[in-house]
């Protein structure tokens, strides 16, 4: 044993001996390179996102290199040039620009401290003209959109500036969508957002264009993020505040389209050399409708048999939301945060249907649909965020603990009668009674060092555990109508999953290359427990990822790879079967597992103009399958690991400034789809090719009057056993400032063709199935504004739930 220890010792100081000499050959390497780096600030203050460059002295045309500085107000410049006299410039809105003499002999210099001087004029000493090589970059895992060197921010509220990203678009009911899908991750300040559906478009909405410094799209995130997801990340960085005081906002708005909705919120901050404090809440009403329409066909070799299913949803939602943030600066580059936000909401749904059956053309049976919902949901959310900053800024730890609770109980009376019925039913009286609650806590702590000017790292780790309990209580005048036995129906699961993910990743630069490498390991157990079942696993899954990005004198030029999983809903793996109507039930699925993914992407950005080639590979896809049983004449929908396939795709976004006043925002995009499934019963094979086209336009026009018009158009498209027909529609914006900026007044129109829809018809071996989903169409708003305060705002890091949550 001695021996051992001896062996082993020695091998340890070698490993350590080899390590050092490397990191200090690298360093080396890298101080080769003349280079600027340092820090910004103004008043104490860190200032984020000021852009700093380097030109020959005399001739500013003649760029030697620049960069951003960031959140911590750090910045670094590789000079791709030398100059025996060069100026250094840095400029952030609000303050004045700085200069700096710097010879050749000086280089590289390091840990420049660099003050800027509040502007006496901040509302004029910035003019917005789009400049691609500024306004667009690429670093590590982002893609990262200046909002003012972009020239949007002035475009209006939030929403609005994000349909003018590549890739960023809006579905019908105003989520945020990329790349067509509205899967995507919201991060605030590079915190994982909470909010969901209607807070999330609230908050969103809520800001405006000045509000926004940046929108960085991670399509293919790093180890340092969570594994959850392909749709990608949107991470909408907010300004700092600047000065001390009280801003705010407060609005009002009325729409119509069809039915009315009322919309009241505000926003107040508070900020001084110690204390943040944010305060907001907001109160919605609205009604909507849904129509759809589902044709089935069922090829017999007896008879031909049609199935068609309307039904008319009409959803009455009452939502109300209050939120608080605080956060206390610390001496040493320490603070300490607390967020916590409660949102309630009251869904009042009427559904009116009917199913017609015809056997050989003839009305065999008709059934008549009648259901009331009443749903109460309360969710509670909060944070706990520390973060520290040493040795000059070069090392960063932040730590956060997150807690959410959500419930729901969802009261359903459902009424079928039979005005055209061979079989002799009664009337089906059914009530229902669904409880649903969550309980999420989670742990995050990360750190990140530089151990160079080129080379750093960023380690973490992160704990979640996620409780769920789902009763449902049926209650039917006559159970022989349920098409199952109703103990199958009635109820309890409860589930709990624990998760334990830790990362590292290196980051390297070297003259106009940057890389970055990681790898993310999750270990996971979960159990699910019900009447008469139980079912649970664990696992342990790695998750590499890698980037390299090229900066060339005008071009940029990036690729991307990361392993990602999914993971079933927590619903979706209840064994029992959920009664939608005498034609369809729903079931869950015990036996599903996660499904990965091989995703990736090339970038290429040249002068604002942004061409991308993507995909994911991937197998065990978790599946809707639509299984008709034939004896007994119902379909039954369950989810279940049916696919293997691909998705492939490239897409092109370019500004256009026809005029000073007219911004063109244009976005294509093409892919190919393609997918198998070997389920029995449910097996397919196929693929096919599909676009989208997207146009914004933006006027600034006299008298502080704006219009905004957006066009999209989604081509036909095929993947596995399903077509889908095209849709397109038309949006209307226009706004106007009153004093001084202080008072906006906007009206819009959206879906104003009524041509936004889903329409699709899936063929499996011989059921046909066509269906159609019709929204609220031609909605018109008037949006009214005020804005007090100084208009410099900071907000608290938020709780970091969002791959838990997105499973509810």
């Amino acid at each position: 044993m001695p021996l051992f220890n001896l062996v082993f010792r020695k091998s340890f100081i070698m490993k350590k001996f080899i390590a050092l000499l490397i990191t200090l050959l690298l360093q080396q390497a890298i101080s080769a390179q003349d280079s600027v780096s340092g820090s910004i600030s103004s008043e104490g203050e860190v200032v984020p996102f000021a852009t700093i460059s380097v030109y020959e002295s005399g001739n500013p045309e003649n760029l030697l290199g620049y960069a951003y500085s960031d959140e911590n107000g750090l910045f670094e410049i590789l000079l791709k040039k030398t100059s025996e006299i060069a100026i250094l410039k840095a400029e952030s809105m609000g303050f004045e620009d700085y200069t700096q003499e710097i010879r050749k002999t000086e280089l590289p210099l390091k840990n420049l401290k660099i003050n800027l001087q509040i502007s006496s004029d901040q509302l004029d000493e910035v003019e917005l003209v789009a400049d691609g090589r500024k306004a667009v970059k690429l670093d590590g895992d982002k893609m990262i959109f200046d909002i003012e060197k972009a020239g949007i921010a002035g475009a209006g509220n939030g929403l609005q500036v994000m349909q003018q990203i590549p890739g960023i678009s809006l579905d019908q009911n105003q989520n945020i969508q990329f790349r067509g899908s509205s899967g995507v991750k919201i991060l605030i300040n590079g915190k994982t957002s909470f909010l969901k559906g209607e807070a999330l478009r609230e908050f969103v909405s809520s800001l405006t264009g000045e509000d926004i410094a940046k929108v960085e799209i991670i399509a293919q995130p790093s180890s340092r993020y969570e594994a959850e997801g392909t749709t990608g990340i949107i991470n909408i960085v907010l300004k700092k505040g600047r000065k001390p005081g009280i801003t705010g906002r407060t609005y009002t708005s009325f729409g119509y389209g069809g039915f009315y909705k009322w919309r009241n919120g505000a926003n107040l901050y508070y900020s001084d050399s110690l204390w943040n404090v944010n305060v907001s809440g907001y109160y919605n009403e609205s009604e909507s409708i849904n129509d759809r329409k589902i044709e089935q066909d069922i090829f017999d070799k007896n008879y031909s048999q049609k199935i068609i299913q309307t039904n008319l949803w009409l959803p009455r939602n009452f939502s109300r939301s209050l939120s608080l943030g605080v956060e206390r600066s610390l001496p040493k580059n320490q603070s300490i945060s607390t967020s916590w936000r409660y949102n309630s909401g009251t869904a009042a749904e009427q559904t009116n249907g009917e199913t017609r059956e015809f056997r050989s053309e003839e009305l065999y049976k008709k059934v008549l649909l009648d259901k009331k919902a009443d749903i109460p949901t309360r969710t509670v959310t909060g944070n706990v965020f520390y973060q520290n900053s040493w040795n000059e800024d070069q090392s960063h730890l932040e730590a956060q603990l997150n807690f959410s609770r959500y419930d729901a109980e969802n009261s359903i009376l459902l009424k079928n009668s039979y005005p055209v019925n061979p079989e002799g039913r009664e009337m089906l009286v059914l009530s229902t009674l669904n409880q649903t609650a969550y309980d999420i806590y989670s742990g995050q702590l990360d750190f990140s060092t530089q151990f160079s000017e080129k080379m750093s790292l960023e380690t973490g780790w992160k704990w979640s555990q996620v409780r769920t309990d789902y009763l449902n209580n049926y209650e039917a005048n006559d159970p022989s109508q349920l098409l199952v036995a109703e103990e199958l129906l009635d109820n309890r699961f409860q589930y709990h999953e624990s998760l334990l993910g830790a990362y590292g990743q290196l980051s390297y630069a070297i003259e106009n290359w940057n890389f970055l490498a990681g790898l993310r390991a999750e270990y996971i157990s979960y159990e699910g427990v019900s009447k008469n079942s139980e079912n649970g696993a664990k696992y342990t899954a790695w998750f590499p990822s890698f980037s390299a990005n090229y900066e060339a004198e005008e071009a940029q030029y990036q690729f991307s790879y990361s392993r990602r999983i999914g993971r079933p809903d927590y619903k979706d793996l209840n064994p029992f079967y959920e009664y939608l109507d005498p034609y369809t039930l729903q079931r869950g699925n015990t036996n599903l597992q996660p499904q990965f993914y091989h995703s990736f992407q090339f970038n290429y950005s040249h002068n604002n103009m942004v061409t991308s080639l993507y995909g994911y590979f991937y197998k065990d896809k978790i599946t809707r399958v639509i299984d008709f049983d034939r004896e007994d004449n119902f379909t039954n929908y369950y989810q279940a690991n049916a696919a293997r396939g691909h998705n492939l795709g490239i897409s092109f976004s370019a500004p256009y400034k026809p005029f000073g006043w007219w911004k063109i925002q244009f976005d294509a995009s093409g892919y190919h789809s393609y997918e198998k499934s070997e389920i029995p019963g449910y097996t397919y094979d196929h693929g096919g090719f599909g676009y989208d086209l997207s146009i914004y336009q933006n006027f600034d026009l006299e008298n502080d009057w704006k219009l905004n018009f957006n066009a999209f158009y989604s081509g036909a498209s095929e993947s596995g056993n399903t077509r889908f027909f095209p849709a397109y529609d038309l949006d209307l914006n226009v706004q106007k400032q009153f004093w001084n900026n202080r008072f906006k007044a906007e009206f819009s129109a959206r879906q104003i063709l009524k041509r936004s829809r889903w329409h699709s018809i899936m063929e499996q071996d011989d059921v046909r199935t066509d269906w159609l989903n019709q929204w609220e169409t031609r909605v018109f708003a008037l949006t009214l504004t005020y804005n007090f305060g100084n208009q410099k705002t900071r907000n608290i890091k938020e709780a970091s739930l969002s791959e838990e949550k997105s499973r509810m």
